[in-house]
């Protein structure tokens, strides 16, 4: 059973608060985004590509924040020793991980 993006509306019309669009970096003309919760740093992903779109869509309409990917976990501007070595902590490498795995996801559905 698919469910429809109106089950989703909890997303855009304020009754669970944090909900925000992740933007990646999927260039100027077809931007990419995760659907991310600030307070519990959970994702969320949908069972097909059009009701992924749909949501999408819903949220940016009703100005739900669009924040970056840094923005999103809260680092500071400024990079560390390691990170300007290009060392990544674990966790972000994680993250990276679970991005790219939801991608895949979406694109083979």
């Amino acid at each position: 059973m698919t469910l429809s993006a109106t089950e989703f509306s909890y997303l855009w019309d304020g009754t669970a608060k944090g909900w925000v669009l992740v933007k990646l970096d999927g260039g100027a003309d077809t931007p990419s985004y995760v659907i991310a919760n600030k307070i519990t740093k959970r994702g969320l992903i949908t069972e097909d590509e059009a009701t992924f779109a749909e949501v999408i869509a819903k949220m940016l309409g009703d100005g739900c924040p669009v924040v970056t990917p840094r923005e999103f976990s809260g680092k500071r501007s400024r990079p560390t020793e390691t990170e300007s070595r290009g060392e990544v902590p674990a966790k972000a490498l994680m993250a990276t991980e679970a991005v790219a795995l939801a991608s895949s996801t979406r694109s083979s559905a």
